[in-house]
């Protein structure tokens, strides 16, 4: 388990083992493009030829439209479908009907628990670490400290928490997996998740 301070360096490892799963291609969907450059630079550190498809949903929350994309990745044979979005029905999808052929990444809880093994890696952030605190602090000045309340891609303390590798993950993920943890701990987990110019501009 990694404990890091933002989303980015968390999606770097899940995307490395991702890279490291999948033979073919990978899939992602993402609500919003906010935290896909952790995940590419994430798989491009052990495959960097793999194609990776993106859909944007420009949704939170649309799980009809996330079934169909998940659809589409397993049809075009991904093995791995990365999604960033509030839904975990991509996940329960993804294990009922790729006959375990293919893996996802999700986010928003420790999906091994609710879901099982299908899911190669999860992301979560364990909130209680920055609001028990908070609330001690209103108990014992009255008052919310807004302060030091954390962006969410860029989190004050270890709270975005990347799960171990799925015990069904290729030995090369769980390796990946490892490799990138110990990457983001030796550089203090910074990864840049940013907008990203291409050869033709």
């Amino acid at each position: 388990i990694f404990y890091g301070d933002n989303y980015a360096s968390a999606y770097y490892i899940a995307g490395a083992a991702a890279g490291a799963q999948a033979t073919t291609c990978i899939g992602f969907l993402t609500s919003f493009p906010l935290l896909f450059g952790g995940f590419e630079f994430g798989v491009r550190s052990v495959n960097p030829t793999i194609p990776i498809h993106v859909i944007e949903t420009s949704e939170w929350y649309w799980p009809e439209a996330e079934i169909d994309i998940t659809d589409i990745y397993l049809g075009m044979g991904c093995e791995v479908i990365g999604r960033y979005s509030n839904s975990r029905d991509v996940d329960i999808h993804v294990k009922k009907t790729s006959n375990g052929k293919a893996m996802s990444v999700g986010i928003h809880s420790n999906l091994h628990h609710y879901v099982g093994d299908s899911v190669l890696m999860a992301l979560y952030a364990e909130w209680d670490k920055f609001f028990l605190p908070q609330l001690v602090s209103i108990f014992l000045n009255g008052k919310f400290d807004n302060s030091t309340f954390p962006h969410m891609f860029d989190i004050s303390s270890e709270i975005a928490v990347t799960t171990d590798a799925s015990p069904l993950a290729k030995p090369a993920a769980r390796a990946a997996a490892l490799k990138a943890t110990a990457e983001m701990k030796a550089v203090n987990s910074t990864v840049f998740c940013g907008t990203l110019k291409y050869i033709d501009g």
